[in-house]
């Protein structure tokens, strides 16, 4: 029984945090401001799934191009990035060379391509080899970002 109690407890708590780092939302809970440059930069998307994360940030879900989409706004609707997924044969060489050197022993589970409001354009992959998953990030010339565990 206490096994059962604290499986619920963890269980519970795992979906709390989750909960707290982003909560669906309606479009008609979005500024308006935030919608119509959405739309204005993506015509004709009518599928559309909104979340606000706890710092006041937007994030619209769709798909473009044949392929899952997200762009994310700030609170004063400035757009901050655009995320979208990608096939590993279309990420640069000097990604994947990278790639398969500092993570030879990984699985690629899963390849996008983040393009910030300034420009700067990377490469997120979430990677498994046995019981361990990262999430790492790789500039377009070939540097290690940012490495998380998990997904």
């Amino acid at each position: 029984m206490n096994l059962i109690k604290k499986s619920i407890g963890v269980i519970t708590l795992a979906f709390c945090i989750i909960n707290l780092n982003a909560k669906d939302i309606k479009k008609s809970e979005v500024p308006a401001n935030i919608v119509s440059s959405f739309e204005s930069a993506y015509k004709g998307i009518t599928k559309q799934q909104w979340e606000m994360d706890k710092d006041g940030k937007y994030e619209v879900n769709f798909t473009w191009e044949k392929k899952e989409s997200s762009v994310t706004y700030s609170p004063k609707g400035e757009m901050l990035e655009f995320e979208q997924e990608c096939a590993y044969s279309a990420v640069p060489k000097e990604v994947t060379a990278t790639l398969t050197s500092k993570y030879a022993k990984y699985k690629v589970n899963e390849t996008e391509m983040i393009k910030k409001a300034d420009g700067t354009i990377f490469y997120e992959f979430e990677v498994k080899s046995g019981k361990t998953k990262l999430e790492v990030q790789i500039s377009k010339e070939g540097k290690v970002l940012a490495e998380n565990k998990g997904w």
